[in-house]
């Protein structure tokens, strides 16, 4: 996945639930990899200073939606990316 090398730090931290194809996204570009297990109730992990949770993307992804339905409507991918940018400064 060329656009992951592109536009994510290969110190970044990722945090995920426990789909399968993050364990080889992980393995293979990014350096730090926690998970939780959705499906066994876990929501949070917490191991020493590291914090596995995925409800801070979630919750974003939630205000972004709310506003692409609500006032966007549609938003074409040349300008995604601001939107993006928009709504997680929100």
């Amino acid at each position: 996945m060329p656009i992951l090398r592109k536009t994510i730090a290969r110190d970044t931290h990722l945090n995920n639930d426990e789909a399968a194809v993050y364990k080889a996204i992980g393995k293979k570009y990014f350096d730090k990899h926690s998970s939780v297990n959705h499906g066994a109730g876990e929501y949070v992990r917490v191991t020493g200073a590291t914090v596995a949770t995925t409800n801070t993307v979630e919750s974003n992804f939630a205000i972004l939606k709310r506003g692409l339905y609500g006032r966007l409507h549609h938003v074409g991918e040349q300008r995604l990316q601001r939107y993006v940018t928009e709504f997680d400064f929100r």
